[in-house]
C-alpha cells in the first residue's frame, strides 16, 4: 500500500494525497478477495483441508513472511538465489495501473486473517457462499486501508523508505506468529509467552484417578485455556471441557494428535483419551491460543 501511494519528489505537483492510488489498489483487492473467495468455495465442494494442511500451508507462509521481512529491513538471506519482492523496490512507479494490478495480487500474499477466510471460504463449499464472505472482508478492511493511503501519500519518499525499512521487523514478528499458529495446528507444541507464564505461576497436581479414568478439566475462559491436574501415562484420560467465556477462537478445540475437533457452542463436552507417554497439545482452530496437558 506504501509504494502505491508514495509521492514522487522528483515531480512538481502540489503535492496532494495521492487517493486515486489508494482507491485503486483497495478496489483491486476486493475484487481479488472476491473472486478467490468463489474459486476457494467452489474447490471447497470437492475436497477439505484437514486441521494439519491448513498448518503445514501457515508454516510455507511464515517462511515468505521471514524471508521478506529480512529482505525489507536489508538482510539478504538468500544472497545466491533469485529470491525477490519487485514490488517492494524504490522505483516501484506509480503509474494508472499499478496501484489497482497490485491490489489484484494482494490476494494471494502470505496473511494470517487473510488465509483464515479463504479457510472459511473453502468450508463453504459454494462458489456464491465463499465469494460472499471474502467480499464483506475485503469491505471491512477498506476503511483503513484507506486511511493509510492518505496519511501515507503525504509522506516524502526518504521518509516513507525509512517506513518501509523497519515494517521489515514487524512482518518478521507476524511470520514468527503465524509459525507458531501452523506448528500448533501439526501438533508441534510451541508454548506462548503466556502459556510459559502460566506454567511457572503455578505448578499443577496429578489428577484424580476415579473409575479407571484420570480426571482432566480444560476451561475456556477470555483468556484462553486452562488446565486443572498433570497426568500420568498409566490411565485413560477423561477429559471435560468447559464453556466458561467463549470468544470466536477459543470454542473451536482441536486436538492435533488425535485429529479431534471439537465444539464448545452447544455446551460443556467430554472427551476420552486412550493412555499416553506424551504431552497432549489442544490448540483452538486458528491456530493461536495453544495448551498442553502434561505428563508426570
Amino acid at each position: 500500500m506504501l509504494t502505491q501511494t508514495i509521492r514522487d519528489e522528483n515531480l512538481n505537483d502540489e503535492r496532494k494525497p495521492n487517493l486515486n492510488s489508494a482507491f485503486k489498489y483497495n478496489l483491486g483487492r476486493v475484487i481479488s478477495y472476491t473472486l478467490l473467495g468463489g474459486v476457494i468455495g467452489s474447490l471447497g465442494s470437492i475436497f477439505s483441508l484437514s486441521m494439519k494442511s491448513q498448518g503445514i500451508i501457515q508454516m510455507l507462509a511464515a517462511v515468505f513472511m521471514i524471508l521478506a521481512g529480512c529482505k525489507l529491513f536489508g538482510l539478504n538471506l538468500l544472497k545466491n538465489s533469485n529470491f525477490s519482492l519487485s514490488i517492494f523496490k524504490n522505483r516501484c512507479s506509480l503509474k494508472s495501473n499499478n496501484p489497482f494490478l497490485i491490489g489484484l495480487l494482494n490476494g494471494f500474499m502470505p496473511c494470517g486473517a487473510l488465509q483464515t477466510m479463504q479457510v472459511y471460504a473453502l468450508s463453504t463449499g459454494s462458489f456464491i457462499n465463499g465469494a460472499f464472505s471474502m467480499f464483506i472482508f475485503a469491505l471491512g478492511t477498506v476503511p483503513l486501508m484507506l486511511g493509510f493511503g492518505y496519511i501515507s501519500s503525504k509522506l516524502s519518499r526518504t521518509f516513507s523508505n525509512k517506513v518501509l525499512k523497519y515494517s521489515g521487523i514487524f512482518i518478521i514478528v507476524l511470520g514468527l506468529s503465524m509459525a507458531q499458529r501452523g506448528f500448533s495446528l501439526t501438533g508441534i507444541n510451541i508454548p506462548s509467552i503466556s502459556s510459559l507464564i502460566a506454567s511457572y505461576s503455578s505448578e499443577l497436581e496429578v489428577a484424580p484417578l476415579v473409575d479407571g479414568y484420570q480426571n482432566v478439566t480444560l476451561t475456556a475462559n477470555r483468556y484462553g485455556y486452562s488446565i486443572s491436574h498433570t497426568i500420568t501415562p498409566d490411565s485413560p484420560i477423561k477429559l471435560t471441557l468447559i464453556a466458561d467465556k467463549l470468544t470466536s477462537c477459543n470454542s473451536q478445540i482441536y486436538l492435533p494428535d488425535y485429529d479431534e475437533y471439537i465444539d464448545l457452542t452447544q455446551g460443556d463436552v467430554i472427551v476420552e483419551i486412550p493412555p499416553t507417554n506424551k504431552d497432549i497439545s489442544i490448540t483452538c482452530w486458528m491456530g493461536m491460543i495453544n495448551t498442553s496437558i502434561k505428563i508426570q
